[in-house]
């Protein structure tokens, strides 16, 4: 079920649904006055990772999912960024269950992009309401405060797709401040695979270069990196930078590659 609202006034809201004869309330709050916010960027929570579909797997992951979602709002945030995979098993209608239960989503709007273990199922695409804006089915775009935030789906490795998208969000949104895009593979990592290089490759880099993107937002790896701002493959004042993020409920953390 999904219910959308317009012309809102600034102001907190509060609201009230019933599902199972099951009271469920939420608040939110509307700001259009200020351009500044604070975001929680995370990626992988990754629900069931620790052990597939077994309940107990999928206990302990939330428990650490709803760690990092209650250190976000008692940090102030106003909008959660989530790099893919939400949950292990894109069929499992347990996993989705456990991603959505901590009440923190209930009041803080969560903007996701679809993983690899995401995409191949309709589930989805169901629960985030088809946010796709063309042909790749998980391309989207919004802007909030100061911002402009470009989602990708990395599992499509057509760039001109993706070069679109970043076109139509740009003409849309010339004046804010900061252009951001988010998508799972990363473009550069301490421990990229070679299906995230063959992804992110030059083409897609160079249109972030081209577009004069600030920042992009990756996970997949399951560790933390970034790198200083690079444009046209080296180090500049005015490139962009690429920031990877670990597993946000701590279901699978990995090594760095030490090896280059």
């Amino acid at each position: 079920h999904r219910v959308e609202l317009d012309s809102l006034y600034d102001g907190d809201y509060k609201y009230t649904c019933t599902a199972d004869g099951k009271e469920i309330t939420g608040t939110f709050s509307v700001d259009t006055k200020d351009s500044t916010f604070t975001a929680m960027f995370c990626s992988d929570p990754q629900l069931g990772r620790s052990g597939d579909d077994r309940l107990d797997a999928v206990q302990d992951d939330t428990y650490g999912w709803e760690r990092t979602l209650r250190s976000a709002e008692k940090n102030g945030a106003e909008l959660i960024l989530s790099a893919g995979d939400q949950v292990n098993d894109g069929f499992s209608q347990l996993q989705y269950n456990a991603l959505f239960s901590p009440d923190t989503l209930g009041n803080i709007p969560f903007a996701p992009t679809a993983g690899n273990h995401d995409f191949y199922s309709p589930l989805f695409s169901l629960y985030f309401s088809d946010t796709g804006i063309d042909s790749t089915g998980n391309n989207y775009y919004f802007s909030y405060g100061n911002a402009l935030f470009i989602v990708l789906d990395s599992n499509n490795i057509i760039t001109p797709v993706h070069r679109k998208t970043v076109n139509d969000a740009v003409n849309e949104y010339p004046d804010a401040v900061w252009r951001v895009i988010m998508l799972h593979h990363g473009a550069y990592s301490s421990g990229a695979d070679e299906f995230t290089n063959r992804i992110c490759g030059g083409s897609l880099k160079s249109t972030f270069d081209e577009y004069d993107i600030d920042l992009v937002l990756s996970g997949h790896n399951h560790f933390y990196s970034r790198t200083y701002p690079i444009y046209k493959g080296g180090i500049s004042t005015v490139g962009t930078v690429y920031f990877e993020a670990g597993s946000a409920s701590g279901g699978k953390c990995s090594s760095y590659d030490t090896s280059s």
